[in-house]
């Protein structure tokens, strides 16, 4: 297992063809497979199973569920994605005068 390379809220993408699982582990159900280049979103993690480092992804392309992070690159992280000064689930404030 290598070390957790990614954190909640980073955006990343398949390099390989990547089976979808319902939990950390080779021994789950395989739920969807995303194809190379699939976007998704790190929405909990990292857990250890079957000699992999896995996250749970919010795919794009289809439904969330645990990938192994050696067939993911990250795009984004969560602090790119929200900006500056912002916090992950923190909305800015739009003022009455704002559309």
């Amino acid at each position: 297992m290598v070390p957790a390379v990614f954190g909640y809220g980073d955006l990343v993408q398949a390099t390989a063809y990547l089976n979808v699982r319902s939990s950390p582990s080779l021994s789950t159900n395989i739920i969807t497979t995303v194809p190379p280049g699939s976007h998704g979103t790190v929405v909990s993690g990292p857990q250890s199973g079957s000699g992999y480092t896995w996250f749970d992804i919010n795919w794009d392309s289809g439904p969330s569920g645990w990938s192994a992070q050696d067939y993911l690159t990250r795009i984004t992280t969560a602090a790119q994605v929200t900006g500056p000064g912002l916090a992950q689930h923190q909305r800015p404030v739009q003022h009455d005068d704002e559309p």
